[in-house]
């Protein structure tokens, strides 16, 4: 297995793989409440993927078995004392749509990806990896604290539409 950058031509691979995630996830404790239409849509994966945003493990065959976006934002409005050292946001590197196939649950796939990650955030220079999780994903939250990230609070974020989703969020200092 392989952990690199995913390529533009990969796009229907990475649609499967969020689509066969989602499907099979929901309702379950690792439940990512995401949903095609909003999130992660086409937009945002192409844009991803164009950007060279998207770290992804694959396996032999070319099958994309776990996914992550990475950049240096997460939405919300946050105010900088929050967290636990000074950077700005390109400074950070921010985790977003990290998912595992469920056939490979259990099998150390999300320890090596967040492995690689750690990795390569401190010999690119950065200061902090920070990340939001969804309430009640209680494995990432369990993942992301063996990894020695603080908890840094709940936070709402109020969509264009006036609805409003609750985060919680997390910052591991490099």
């Amino acid at each position: 297995m392989q952990i690199r950058f995913l390529f533009e031509d990969e796009f229907d691979k990475v649609w499967h793989f969020y689509d066969h995630v989602i499907e099979k996830m929901k309702d379950s404790p690792f439940d990512p409440d995401w949903n095609m239409e909003y999130y992660p849509d086409a937009e945002y994966i192409t844009d991803s993927l164009k950007e060279k945003r998207m770290l992804g493990m694959v396996d032999e065959d070319g099958r994309i078995i776990s996914c992550m976006v990475i950049n240096h934002e997460l939405e919300g409005d946050f105010d900088d004392s929050v967290w636990n050292v000074e950077a700005t946001w390109d400074e950070v590197i921010a985790i977003h749509t990290f998912g595992v196939l469920p056939e490979y649950h259990s099998k150390g796939i999300s320890r090596q990806m967040m492995d690689y990650i750690i990795s390569y955030a401190k010999n690119e220079g950065y200061k902090a990896i920070r990340l939001d999780v969804m309430p009640g994903n209680i494995p990432a939250e369990k993942l992301y604290l063996r990894y020695n990230f603080t908890f840094i609070g709940n936070f709402t974020e109020v969509w264009d539409d006036g609805s409003s989703e609750e985060f919680k969020v997390y910052e591991l200092v490099l």
